[in-house]
């Protein structure tokens, strides 16, 4: 399958997962209180944190073996992932069970402590899930994929949902999502084993060892990545109350459009670019990399620029009047959108060389920690504490990105000039931000809060079209998409139109 086909199948999948998480917030203010909320989050977070502390990324490294290995090991090496994900989850579950009256005291919320011991066997579920879609895309069935990653998103979104609106308690609401989570886990595995060639199922230790020495500095990364995506809310659990976290955690998120695209993107070329790698073909690498960042700028700009503009308004809508301050740390986030455009880590994951991953998430995790405690130390219960780790995050991230790129450029020996389209990602957001200016304009008109968005999304749209088309600033095989996009929508309003 083509990588762009491969690739929209994959971001439909995302896109709707990633989405869920928003919506069932939108869902959840509306059905229980902000201390409800927050406590709810709180258990997750602490899921989160300490899951991830002890992940080895079992799941990256499919999409890198299973391209290279003869079909006949596929089923060993199914079962090996699984059995090694499955003793991580064991050792997770002793960590939460016995630290979780710590978190407890750490949050100043003893509540959480026996809802977290339950939370506890999440990770056997999850840590399996996460094997499902590695497995189905490096076999070319996103389809699949998608499928299962749905599945999982929405059976926790509904037994959650579902239980709440029922007037379960917080104890009886987290069962419910561990046992949706096992039955998609459950299937998800044997439908591994299934589609798998025949072939042995006996361990193969060597082929344990090369997976243990690939994934080993993903471990680091993944350690550090959790910490550093985590810690700010940490922070603001540690010195907030549960109410002023839940406000914090509807808006400190990173928009679903970046999963949507760069890391569906990413999973798409995988397989290609480890065989392109493989056959030394790095410009050719290079190039697919290149107009897969050029590709996801053409919406993450814009993205960047228009919700920059109605951040205020947005958290509103949806959450209502009382998470307003949600916007804060949702404008901050925003900033991150623009380094966004491009997994950096692709092409060094394609490579076999993920020691430089790990270095760029340390050198992200001390930096994050250094500037988001400063800011919450300093800043104490001000606007600019509250923020602080929003901040931080962002400040870290734009660090550990200019890192990479310049490690790319030593590895492939291309300049550091050329490693991105620099020229072309600027001139992407120069327009995206004009527009952005022009719909800001409509933010003075008295109008509802919603009709105020819509207009705003008309005039910046049409805009931004416009100057797409009018300075024929897209490529022809851009151009091609969105016709086929058009042709597909007429044909579904206007039955018989081509």
């Amino acid at each position: 399958m083509r990588i762009r086909d491969r690739s929209i199948i994959i971001m439909i999948s995302k896109g709707l997962t990633s989405s869920s998480t928003i919506i069932l917030g939108i869902i959840l203010v509306r059905l229980i209180s902000q201390d409800t909320l927050g406590t709810f989050r709180q258990v997750f977070l602490a899921e989160r944190f300490l899951a991830g502390l002890i992940a080895l990324q079992i799941g990256s490294s499919l999409y890198y073996f299973i391209p290279k290995l003869s079909s006949d090991k596929q089923r060993a090496l199914v079962l090996q992932s699984t059995l090694v994900s499955l003793f991580m989850a064991g050792l997770t579950f002793l960590v939460m069970f016995f630290a979780s009256d710590y978190v407890a005291r750490l949050f100043s919320n003893p509540l959480i402590a026996p809802l977290i011991k339950i939370c506890a066997f999440y990770p056997f579920a999850s840590r399996v899930i996460e094997l499902i879609p590695a497995y189905m895309i490096s076999t070319d069935r996103p389809v699949r994929a998608g499928v299962f990653t749905l599945l999982a998103s929405i059976g926790h979104m509904g037994s959650v949902v579902i239980a709440f609106a029922a007037g379960a308690d917080l104890a009886t609401v987290i069962w419910c999502s561990i046992i949706a989570q096992g039955l998609v886990a459950t299937a998800g595995f044997f439908d591994m084993v299934r589609l798998s060639p025949k072939g042995s199922l006996k361990l193969d230790w060597g082929l344990v060892w090369q997976q243990m020495v690939y994934v080993y500095p993903l471990l680091i990364t993944s350690l550090v990545g959790v910490l550093n995506l985590q810690f700010g809310k940490l922070l603001i659990s540690t010195f907030f109350s549960p109410a002023e976290y839940a406000i914090y955690s509807c808006g400190a998120f990173e928009l679903p459009i970046i999963s949507l695209l760069t890391a569906s993107l990413a999973s798409a070329m995988m397989p290609n670019l480890v065989r392109l790698g493989q056959e030394g073909k790095t410009a050719d690498m290079m190039h697919i990399w290149q107009e897969g960042a050029r590709k996801c700028s053409l919406i993450i700009m814009p993205c960047f620029a228009f919700f920059l503009v109605t951040a205020n308004d947005l958290m509103v809508f949806l959450y209502g009047a009382s998470y307003v301050g949600a916007a804060g740390p949702f404008c901050v986030y925003l900033f991150l959108l623009p380094i966004r455009v491009v997994v950096y880590a692709t092409v060094f994951r394609a490579l076999g060389q993920t020691r430089y991953i790990a270095i760029s998430a340390v050198v992200n995790l001390l930096l994050n920690m250094l500037i988001s405690t400063a800011f919450v130390t300093f800043g104490e219960n001000s606007l600019l504490g509250f923020v602080g780790p929003s901040i931080g995050a962002v400040v870290s991230n734009m660090i550990a990105m200019m890192y990479l790129v310049i490690k790319l450029s030593k590895i492939t020996t291309i300049p550091f000039v050329d490693v991105m389209r620099w020229k072309e990602l600027a001139g992407i957001l120069l327009v995206s931000l004009c527009c952005g200016f022009a719909a800001n304009l409509v933010g003075f008109v008295h109008i509802t809060i919603l009709a105020k968005i819509i207009i705003q999304l008309a005039i910046f749209t049409g805009m931004y079209f416009f100057v797409l088309f009018r300075w024929n600033l897209l490529k022809s095989d851009e151009l091609d998409l969105i016709h086929k996009g058009k042709n597909v929508l007429l044909s579904r309003v206007l039955p018989g139109t081509k």
